[in-house]
């Protein structure tokens, strides 16, 4: 905002993730702005208008409780309660039995009646595990209120009891414990960050070596290098993963394919804004910003997440 004035960007996001600004607009509470259409986009017209936010509420329904089970030996649960009292999240603190770094670990809510699922990962990589052995990790779990909406809006669900389960974990050296179908969603997901970082890794390096051209032209070579990384991640690479998990259905081994390229489209978004960010910092300094030290930082970093020793 700008006083009393909201500025609204619109942005157009194409198949290759890059984003382009086509239009900026500045409006004031209640105003509206009628879009024309984008014909080349095949976008029709549409309106814009600028509300007030209702601002948040605490919502007094209570909510569901958890208890824990754990299904991988190697990992001892010191503690897992409620924040606090009114708080919708619990915390769970755990220490690594094993021998082994762990890079990975797999959290799992069913719900009790079937109506969906929830759950969370965390993870690390080989030059900073998630926990290291002997060492403990502690994080705190997400409990949203159940519900459903109605035409006379949000009714809530009685609280009810909830299993957080400790279904599976990745050591470092590619061995898991517990559910082997979430082992194999966490290594199809490693796989698709890897892949991506050593084709960003490849373009960075390309960007680092062109010394003879003006900061700016490098740094346009590089995203437009960038955009064009693909999201796909070849069969032969998740074959490997497959053959490791002999015991999966052949509906989990399709959907390996999605979450490797989901991750791989993620982590092509964060190497995209990393080099907006560059622009960004560059724009603002008066002095400029030193493009060979921010390359060489970049790979250092996209070597940490591939792995790359």
């Amino acid at each position: 905002m700008d006083g009393e004035m909201v500025r609204v960007d619109l942005n157009l996001a194409f198949d290759n993730d890059r984003k382009e600004t086509v239009a900026t607009y500045r409006l004031r509470e209640g105003e509206t702005i009628d879009v024309a259409a984008l014909s080349n986009y095949e976008i029709g017209s549409f309106t814009i208008r600028v509300v007030l936010a209702k601002p948040l509420v605490e919502d007094p329904t209570p909510t569901d409780q958890l208890q824990i089970t754990n299904n991988v030996p190697s990992l001892q649960v010191l503690r897992f309660e409620k924040a606090d009292a009114s708080s919708t999240s619990y915390q769970l603190e755990v220490r690594n039995l094993s021998n082994k770094d762990i890079l990975c670990v797999d959290l799992y809510i069913p719900d009790p009646e079937n109506h969906g699922s929830s759950g969370q990962r965390a993870g690390g990589w080989k030059r900073r595990p998630l926990i290291k052995s002997g060492e403990v990790w502690k994080t705190d779990v997400s409990n949203g209120r159940s519900g459903r909406t109605t035409s006379q809006g949000f009714v809530p669900q009685p609280p009810r009891v909830k299993t957080l389960i400790v279904r599976a974990i990745v050591f470092d050296d590619g061995a898991y414990e517990g559910d082997p179908e979430a082992a194999a969603e966490i290594e199809a997901m490693r796989l698709g960050q890897k892949v991506t970082y050593l084709k960003a890794i490849d373009l960075l390096e390309g960007a680092l070596r062109q010394g003879d051209r003006q900061p700016a032209e490098v740094i346009q070579w590089l995203q437009e290098a960038v955009y064009a990384i693909p999201k796909q991640v070849s069969d032969d690479l998740l074959d490997g993963i497959i053959s490791r998990f002999p015991s999966l259905s052949d509906g989990v081994r399709s959907s390996l394919k999605f979450q490797a390229e989901s991750s791989a489209r993620t982590t092509k978004q964060m190497v995209i804004r990393q080099i907006e960010m560059f622009k960004e910092s560059a724009t603002r300094s008066s002095e400029g910003t030193n493009l060979h030290d921010w390359l060489a930082r970049t790979i250092a970093e996209s070597q940490k997440h591939a792995d790359v020793q």
